[in-house]
């Protein structure tokens, strides 16, 4: 294969980097609104926020640990 289409892997190892990154801060935007979405609905503000917020965070730290983790077993 010529340089002009090899495939840059430190270019793609950066991109699964950045995936992990997006999928942390998803999961932590999304437990947010989602919480906040349904203390809006039912009238238990700031309950079901704080929970789901708990919820993102820890989510999303799990999945950059996995990611991370399994990173550093294939190396």
């Amino acid at each position: 294969m010529d340089k002009k289409h090899a495939p840059l892997k430190g270019d793609l190892g950066a991109f699964k980097w950045l995936g992990t990154v997006w999928v942390a801060v998803g999961s932590i935007i999304g437990g947010a609104l989602l919480g906040w979405l349904l203390d809006h609905v039912l009238g238990t503000s700031p309950l079901l926020l704080v929970v789901f917020l708990l919820l993102g965070v820890g989510g999303g730290f799990w999945k950059a640990y996995k990611t991370i983790m399994k990173g550093f077993e294939n190396k």
